[in-house]
């Protein structure tokens, strides 16, 4: 597994983190160049497919819960992610959200 940011352009990751978030689809389904093409762009259609990684959005706070023992905060966005997943058969890029914790640890 590698990470290169520079593959997805920043604006796309946007648009289609917040997609996932609009729609709350979850489990994700890839998105395929050839069936989300634009029809103006030849060279998008041989683009790796976007998997778009959000468990949280079932939530209705639309977030996951907080992995700190004993908080129940809602963690707030810390950065979106950009993984490229290299297997035998295909290559593909996977987007998720990191987390930060928002409430007060507790020391045990």
């Amino acid at each position: 597994m590698t990470e290169r940011p520079d593959d997805t352009p920043r604006e796309k990751r946007k648009r289609l983190t917040q997609q996932a978030l609009d729609t709350r689809t979850f489990p994700p389904q890839l998105a395929y160049p050839e069936i989300l093409r634009n029809d103006s762009d030849l060279v998008a259609l041989f683009s790796q497919p976007v998997l778009v990684w959000i468990p949280g959005v079932k939530r209705e706070s639309r977030k996951p819960p907080c992995v700190v023992s004993g908080c129940r905060c809602d963690p707030s966005l810390k950065e979106l992610k950009l993984r490229v997943i290299e297997d035998v058969d295909c290559k593909y890029n996977v987007l998720y959200i990191k987390y930060q914790c928002t409430g007060n640890q507790v020391n045990l």
